[in-house]
């Protein structure tokens, strides 16, 4: 297994939903990696490796970051998930706890 992009200060963490906000997060990221530097942004599909537990990435990344985007489209809050459950109601689920790590942070 290859390690993902080191965790260190002054990382930008961006938080989205792909089902709302995939395009506008993959221009964010490309933006930011151009302006900071690719290992100062996460981003989930670009910055953890196959093979990564993605929970512990995410976690990680969203308590060592410096800034946290949220990207909240138009239809973050009636996102559902296999069982038809709001996705930001489901405590198990990683955007709720990626939405709540950041704020709580």
């Amino acid at each position: 297994m290859s390690a993902s992009t080191p965790t260190s200060s002054g990382r930008i963490f961006i938080c989205y939903r792909r089902e709302d906000a995939a395009f506008p997060a993959g221009w964010l990221f490309d933006q930011l990696a151009d302006q900071f530097g690719e290992g100062q942004v996460f981003k989930d599909v670009d910055s953890i490796q196959l093979g990564d537990d993605f929970f512990e990435e995410i976690a990680t990344a969203v308590g060592s970051c410096a800034v946290l985007l949220a990207l909240i489209g138009a239809r973050w809050l009636t996102i559902t998930g296999e069982e038809g459950r709001r996705r930001l109601d489901d405590p198990r689920g990683l955007g709720a706890a990626g939405d709540r790590g950041g704020v709580d942070a």
